[in-house]
């Protein structure tokens, strides 16, 4: 290096010490730290009510990556006074385990539908009472690739199956060995046995040939003669709260038992991610609390009421002008679960989190942008939360949901998003069905109203 170019380094590094001792950041001559204004407001103009939400998505089968097919399924009917009436049923199509099953003179001996349940699910609603369920055949085979909740199918109107049983985890039918998985067997007509064993091979040996002839069943609680939910696996193996062993992988389907050439034999029916199993809900608030509210839509209700199926709670802000322009640096919320007079949280217990969405209809559910960035890496419960917590509070309710909402809340200032936004249940949630009550702005004890606290900055020009 020649004398020259070392005289002009040398210069250079005593120029960036001398500039390194004028300690300015960077853009400080843009705004000055004591222009900067850091606010927090709690009374923001919104509204807030209880409304009817379209069904969940119950099955999709469209080979894409976001299909939907349930392994688990509620069995359930509910009467109580602040949501309605509630029935959850199962509809299955089946195939056989085994292809191109030969019936020539079989004769038929006994057939059961078994449905092995999850031993870890309190049993929504319990009751003391024995339940009924019966099965029914599906009228026909031509089901969409994309159900929802409250879709209904036909049945044929016999039952083909019926089963009257005392719901008990300690004694109820564990099959045939410890080794099976906890499961109920409900025992199938002899009409419907006589008209497995009068297939043919070309019918036993193709999937499409065998639902035009059994299209599929519908397993219904009856009415009246069954209170509660229940969770039933329709893949048994490496369920939660089963024994998960190889052996135990078909206990959900229909056995059939019959005798051929003096032996006894029996085929397997199964359920099976390529075909439709899924749950319908039929939900109707004729003379509930939730009822009216949906028909006389108070102002300020006192209570807002969600439910899986069919009840979120809207929420629209009014007015945001006084942030524009602003940077919204935090926005959160809390609701108090309700002791609503009619309720009994000890059998409806509260649901385990609140969702958020930004666009809430059938073809179209959004989930808000504190969620959607994170939903993907299973991490959004870190920055929106809404999980069911204690309060810690010395006043309120005993549960609260906290949720944070500051990005979708951005959109909605800068214009970018509707002002609006639905609080629901967890997406795709038929697996579940627990409810909550939550107090209102109209509940007259402040401590217990919905708060909101929105923290921003601008600048004092």
């Amino acid at each position: 290096m020649n004398i020259l170019k070392l005289l002009t380094l040398l210069s250079l590094c005593i120029l960036v010490a001398i500039s390194c001792t004028q300690f300015e950041d960077i853009g400080s001559d843009l705004v000055n730290g004591d222009q900067i204004l850091i606010t927090t407001d709690t009374d923001v103009e919104y509204e807030m009510q209880t409304y009817q939400r379209d069904s969940l998505l119950a099955y999709v089968r469209q080979g894409r990556e976001s299909d939907f097919v349930p392994t688990d399924h509620i069995l359930g009917q509910i009467d109580e006074p602040i949501f309605g009436h509630l029935r959850y049923d199962l509809t299955a199509q089946l195939q056989f385990n085994r292809l191109g099953v030969n019936f020539a003179d079989a004769t038929f001996d006994s057939a059961f539908l078994l449905l092995s349940y999850d031993t870890t699910f309190a049993p929504y609603g319990e009751t003391a009472e024995m339940q009924t369920l019966d099965v029914y055949e599906l009228e026909t085979r031509e089901l969409p690739e994309r159900i929802y909740v409250t879709d209904d199918f036909a049945t044929k109107p016999d039952m083909i199956g019926s089963l009257s049983f005392s719901p008990s985890y300690k004694n109820q039918n564990r099959g045939d060995s410890l080794a099976a998985p906890s499961h109920i067997r409900i025992p199938m007509s002899m009409e419907f046995g006589q008209k497995i064993l009068a297939l043919d091979t070309v019918v036993t040996s193709s999937v499409l040939e065998f639902l035009d002839v059994f299209p599929g069943l519908v397993v219904r609680p009856r009415e009246n003669s069954f209170s509660g939910a229940y969770r039933f696996f329709a893949y048994s193996s490496g369920s939660t709260g089963q024994t998960g062993s190889s052996e135990a992988a078909e206990y959900s389907g229909v056995r059939i038992y019959y005798t051929q050439e003096g032996k006894p034999k029996e085929a397997y029916l199964r359920m099976s991610a390529s075909l439709h199993h899924f749950t319908t809900v039929k939900h109707n608030f004729a003379g509930s609390q939730v009822g009216d509210v949906l028909e006389q839509r108070p102002a300020e209700p006192e209570y807002l009421y969600i439910q899986p199926s069919t009840a979120g709670v809207r929420l629209d802000f009014t007015n945001l002008n006084a942030y524009k322009g602003k940077v919204i640096n935090d926005v959160s919320l809390t609701w108090s679960v309700a002791g609503h007079p009619l309720d009994d949280t000890t059998i409806y217990q509260p649901m385990a989190s609140v969702f958020a969405l930004e666009k809430e209809s059938i073809f179209d559910r959004r989930p808000i942008t504190d969620i959607l960035v994170y939903q993907s890496a299973g991490a959004y419960r870190q920055y929106f939360g809404g999980g069911l917590q204690k309060n810690t509070s010395a006043s309120g309710s005993k549960y609260i949901y906290t949720f944070n909402i500051t990005n979708q809340f951005q959109h909605m200032v800068d214009g970018s998003a509707d002002p609006m936004m639905f609080l629901v249940p967890t997406p795709q949630d038929v697996g579940r069905i627990n409810r909550s009550v939550i107090y209102g702005p109209g509940i007259p004890d402040e401590s217990l109203q919905p708060k909101i606290k929105i923290t921003y900055s601008s600048t004092n020009n």
